[in-house]
């Protein structure tokens, strides 16, 4: 298969610098303001640690996304919680986490809040676990992962560059 050089370039960032280096790009080009709307949603309300244990590896995912819109991401316990219980669903999550970045579309028009909190969310999620659990890219479900995120990167990339 013959890659692009802006691909492969892609490619070769997340490569060499890291995903832990290519999150922390992404989440300094997604600006503030961009999540701080709620989408019209001012229903939420934090989980308890009971809930969250009780929730499906997906779901959790999901609350993690809609902390990031509503709350900062240090704000409390509950956050640390949730991100805790994240980590130790590893593989669990990486369906998910793939979804959200094959979903990323920087000319939606759904919420931009959470358009860019799944990818922020998913890209969070991948550097964690790729520094602290496991080599996402020793595994398949891991190397779609990172394939995903690269590919969402590369939109976001393309976004910018003609905005």
């Amino acid at each position: 298969m013959q890659l692009s050089p802006s691909r492969m370039r892609n490619l070769v960032v997340l490569l060499i610098i890291g995903i832990s280096r290519a999150c922390g790009q992404l989440r300094s080009s997604i600006d503030s303001e961009s999540l701080s709307s709620n989408c019209g949603d001012t229903s939420f309300k934090h989980k308890s640690g009971t809930e969250l244990t009780a929730m499906s590896p997906p779901d959790r995912m999901d609350q993690m996304v809609l902390e990031l819109m509503f709350h900062s991401p240090l704000e409390d316990d509950n956050h640390q919680t949730l991100h805790s219980l994240i980590i130790e669903d590893g593989v669990k999550i990486l369906p998910k986490a793939s979804e959200y970045a094959n979903g990323y579309d920087p000319n939606s028009r759904e919420c931009k809040t959470r358009n860019e909190a799944r990818l922020l969310a998913s890209a969070n999620f991948m550097n964690v676990v790729d520094s602290a659990k496991f080599r996402l890219r020793a595994i398949e479900e891991g190397r779609l992962a990172i394939d995903a995120l690269e590919r969402a990167i590369e939109r976001k990339t393309r976004k910018n560059l003609l905005a």
